[in-house]
Formats: structure tokens, C-alpha cells, sequence
């Protein structure tokens, strides 16, 4: 959007088209957000990753080695950066600890977030200089 001295405004819009074969028929039924089920899909989110947020370490919450709170607890960031290294799977990735499901295309998105993840563990070990270069 730009706009001009004389008081005139030029607006841009673009549209985006879906030209492939129909997609796939999948079992997920989709539904819009609606405010009043919040209760309901923050209970079923916490269900679902409690085991997973009460795993937290040291260096799940340190984020850089300039941090303020780094040189109190440096040793725990670490050691916990150490064993976080120790969990890479074979493959290079982390493992989430979780699974996204048995779906084909579910399993994919796995897969991706798996490498999102990985590549930021990976940014992390190198801001604490923990990767021989």
C-alpha cells in the first residue's frame, strides 16, 4: 500500500488459485475456532502435552550464553545441552517424544516439524559453541 502526496492511495491485492488434482480425502474434520469450546481445547491440549512440557531442562529455557541468568546456572545449561546431544537419533534428528499420529501425511509433518527442531537445536549447540567446526 503506498500513498501518494496528492491524498490518493494505491492498494495492491492479489489472489492465490489451487490449480492441482483435488487433494486426498482425509478422516479430520475441521471446524472453526469458535470462542466458546476454549475451555475445552486448552483441557485437551494440556492433556495431550503435559508429559511433554514438564520435561523442560536448563537449556530449554537459557536460550544464549549472554543470557542474565547464564553465568548462575551455566554448568546445568551444559550438562542438560549434553544430554539433549546424547538423544539425537541416528538419522541426525531429534526425536520428538511424541507422535503427531499413523497417518501418512501426519507422519510427513512429523518429520518436517522433527527437522524445524533439529535445526534449532542445532543454531542453539552452536550459539554455546558446542559444535567442533
Amino acid at each position: 500500500m503506498e500513498n501518494g502526496g496528492d491524498d490518493k492511495m494505491e492498494i495492491i491485492a492479489y489472489e492465490m488459485k489451487f490449480h492441482k488434482d483435488i487433494i486426498e480425502q482425509s478422516n479430520i474434520l475441521c471446524i472453526p475456532f469458535e470462542e466458546k469450546y476454549f475451555p475445552s481445547y486448552m483441557c485437551i491440549y494440556n492433556e495431550c502435552f503435559y508429559e511433554m512440557r514438564k520435561a523442560h531442562l536448563p537449556c530449554d529455557v537459557v536460550e544464549r550464553p549472554n543470557s542474565i541468568v547464564y553465568p548462575a546456572v551455566a554448568n546445568l545449561v551444559l550438562d542438560s545441552l549434553k544430554y539433549r546431544m546424547a538423544q539425537q537419533n541416528d538419522d541426525g534428528r531429534w526425536p520428538l517424544g511424541w507422535s503427531f499420529g499413523d497417518d501418512k501425511g501426519l507422519k510427513r509433518l512429523q518429520t518436517k516439524y522433527e527437522t524445524y527442531c533439529t535445526l534449532a537445536m542445532l543454531e542453539k549447540l552452536d550459539r554455546f559453541d558446542m559444535i567442533e567446526k
